[in-house]
């Protein structure tokens, strides 16, 4: 269900059309990227992920057929990723679409980074990526020294301890008790799944 989804966002953002570099940013084995790769088998596809797996898609034998787009591998950390370098983005014909299925918490960040300093250093009035599409997660793992918008938080009164426990307590969405008062955190330390959504879409 979660695939469906992501794909069909992707696909009203950019008709899968083939004039676009796919990068699957945190793409682990790249099940998305085999499966995009197929609805828009012309286009080039980037699987970015600091592991080298053994067994990733993109050494199956369907996606090195002769006159189809390429599924490569980039491996590398996020946070070490300059896009102006990549080859597919020096040509100067193509615009990035990144997406992503599972960012743990600070990756999220290190992507929204990565793409803002492409644009800093980009010397040509086209945008290099026109298309951003993350399925947020693990908002517990993210970090006040890598979130890209302290000022945000720091309006909102909050220091950078107390931005540690709103991140802790974002877990609460999913490992809290359901019967407590839904719209508290009870002087007995239960913990509120509906405090811990809030913190995530504050987060957010």
């Amino acid at each position: 269900m979660q695939y469906d989804s992501l794909i069909g966002h992707l696909q009203e953002l950019t008709s899968l059309s083939n004039d676009y570099v796919y990068l699957e940013f945190g793409g682990g084995k790249g099940e998305l990227s085999g499966i995009v790769h197929q609805l828009s088998p012309y286009a080039n596809h980037i699987i970015v992920d600091r592991a080298q797996l053994r067994h990733g898609i993109e050494k199956q034998k369907i996606f090195s057929l002769s006159g189809q787009g390429k599924l490569e591998r980039l491996t590398i950390d996020i946070a070490d990723l300059h896009l102006p370098s990549l080859p597919c983005f020096q040509e100067g014909c193509k615009q990035g679409a990144i997406f992503s299925k599972h960012l743990c918490g600070a990756a999220t960040d290190l992507t929204l980074r990565c793409v803002s300093n492409s644009k800093k250093t980009n010397t040509t009035e086209e945008k290099m990526v026109s298309v951003v599409m993350i399925a947020l997660c693990c908002h517990h793992r993210c970090g006040w020294d890598s979130v890209v918008n302290q000022e945000f938080f720091t309006s909102l009164g909050f220091s950078a301890e107390e931005f540690a426990h709103l991140c802790k307590m974002s877990s609460w969405a999913v490992s809290g008790s359901s019967s407590e008062n839904p719209t508290s955190i009870t002087e007995s330390g239960i913990k509120s799944p509906v405090v811990g959504w809030k913190c995530k879409r504050l987060i957010d």
